[in-house]
C-alpha cells in the first residue's frame, strides 16, 4: 500500500539521517550527497588502513630479514679465532662461544652450556674473552689500553692467576 511505502521510505531517511548526522527536515537530493561524502570518506580511510597494514607487513619482512643477516653476522664473528682464542685463555675451561636460537651458549670439547648458567665468575670471564676477542680484531697490531673495572671480582684465585698472566701477555 502506498501508506506502507511512505514509512518505508521515512524510515530509510531516519536511518540515514543516523549516519549522517543530519535532521529529517534535510532534502533528498542533499541528504544523499552526504551520504556519497561519506561513503567517499569511509573508503578512504580503508585505504589507509590497508596501505598501513602492508607498510607494517613489509617493514615487519624487513627487519626479520636483517636481524637473520646481523644474526648470521654475529655467529661468523663469534666462531672466528679472534674470538676464540682469547676465551680459551681466559677461561681455561671454555672453547668458544655461539648465538644458537637468540640463546648464547658456551662449549668446550665435551659439553654445551646456556651462557646464562654459568657462574657469575664464569661469565664474566667469557665476556673478558670475548672483550679481548674483538677488540683484537678491531686493533689489529695497534696498542691501545684497556679498562678492567671488578674484572676479576667473581673469580676464584686459581683463575685469578690465570687472568693476570692473560692481561700481561694482552
Amino acid at each position: 500500500t502506498e501508506r506502507n511505502k511512505d514509512n518505508l521510505i521515512l524510515t530509510l531517511k531516519q536511518r540515514i539521517c543516523d549516519l549522517t548526522q543530519d535532521t529529517m527536515t534535510i532534502e533528498w537530493i542533499d541528504l544523499i550527497d552526504h551520504l556519497r561524502n561519506m561513503r567517499e570518506e569511509t573508503i578512504k580511510n580503508i585505504n589507509k588502513l590497508k596501505a598501513d597494514i602492508v607498510s607494517g607487513i613489509l617493514i615487519t619482512q624487513v627487519i626479520t630479514e636483517m636481524k637473520k643477516q646481523e644474526d648470521e653476522s654475529i655467529s661468523k664473528a663469534l666462531s672466528s679465532k679472534d674470538i676464540k682464542e682469547p676465551i680459551k685463555s681466559v677461561t681455561h675451561a671454555y672453547d668458544g662461544i655461539a648465538l644458537e636460537d637468540n640463546e648464547l651458549i658456551v662449549y668446550n670439547d665435551y659439553q654445551r652450556f646456556p651462557f646464562n648458567a654459568l657462574s657469575t665468575g664464569a661469565q664474566e670471564q667469557v665476556l673478558l674473552g670475548v672483550r679481548i676477542g674483538i677488540l683484537s680484531h678491531l686493533l689489529q697490531d695497534r696498542k691501545m689500553f684497556l679498562i678492567l673495572d671488578d674484572a676479576f671480582q667473581h673469580s676464584d684465585w686459581e683463575r685469578r692467576e690465570w687472568l693476570i698472566d692473560e692481561m700481561a701477555t694482552l
